[in-house]
């Protein structure tokens, strides 16, 4: 029988355990050869496009989610079909799209902040920076959120909503600086085209996440050799400005 669920019942059913524990199968799975994930398919429609992100395991599972771009928001439709190829379900609305790219971000947290990462800097107070941190909680024990946004009452909105629903001490903060200094996990969910916080020189055990409305990716993770893990892939993000080279050294 085919289930039909929504954005309440994935907001009353998925858990960040639950999310971070799918995107660790999906990325083992990928790795190993038995998630087949070939690249997004978009069908343009003249001002606007519909998008298709298929994947399909080794064990005859498949599916694929399509949403619709060239507009504000749209909602998202994900079908999945059994291995003996029933519908098994169908998900309508826009959180687990947002929880996807979150559980994600949240698997590259495990992968490479350190143990003892604590501290968190959010730079953005959209619905990605609170699905990236709601995640990041099955990650690692967050005892400090410091969130920066443009907006300030978005910014305050967004801290007050992660004390309430997930029990953490949060604050908005001033600047961007201020909220990714000393921070052992960063995460950049914004729009901006410009580079919105300076890597660090000095520190470089620190995990960053660039998330967009175009996806989510690892982003100058800045790990040493001994403490990265073997196959981690970082790449640097428009969102991260690189300071200046003083000079090579001698």
């Amino acid at each position: 029988m085919t289930r039909l669920l929504s954005d309440d019942d994935v907001r009353a059913r998925l858990t960040p355990e639950l999310a971070l524990e799918g995107a660790r199968r999906a990325l083992v799975e990928a790795h190993r050869g038995g998630l087949h994930a070939p690249p997004r398919v978009r069908a343009d429609l003249g001002e606007r496009s519909l998008v298709f992100t298929i994947g399909g395991l080794a064990d005859g599972g498949v599916g694929f989610r399509v949403y619709q771009t060239g507009i504000e928001e749209s909602d998202q439709a994900v079908l999945v079909w059994d291995p003996g190829g029933g519908l098994a379900g169908c998900i309508v609305g826009v959180e687990l799209g947002a929880a996807h790219t979150g559980a994600l971000g949240a698997a590259a947290v495990d992968a490479l902040a350190l143990p003892d990462a604590y501290v968190v800097g959010v730079v953005g107070s959209g619905r990605q920076a609170w699905t990236q941190l709601w995640a990041a909680t099955a990650a690692r024990r967050i005892a400090e959120v410091r969130v920066f946004s443009p907006t300030a009452s978005h910014r305050d909105r967004f801290a007050e909503r992660a004390r309430a629903e997930l029990g953490l001490h949060a604050a908005a903060v001033p600047d961007a600086r201020s909220a990714v200094e000393g921070a052992g996990i960063v995460i950049l969910a914004t729009r901006s085209e410009t580079p919105v916080i300076e890597a660090p020189r000095r520190r470089p055990r620190r995990t960053a996440r660039r998330s967009s409305r175009r996806g989510s990716s690892p982003v100058s993770a800045r790990c040493s050799p001994e403490t990265r893990p073997a196959g981690a892939a970082t790449r640097t993000s428009r969102c991260m400005r690189r300071p200046a080279s003083r000079g090579r050294r001698s």
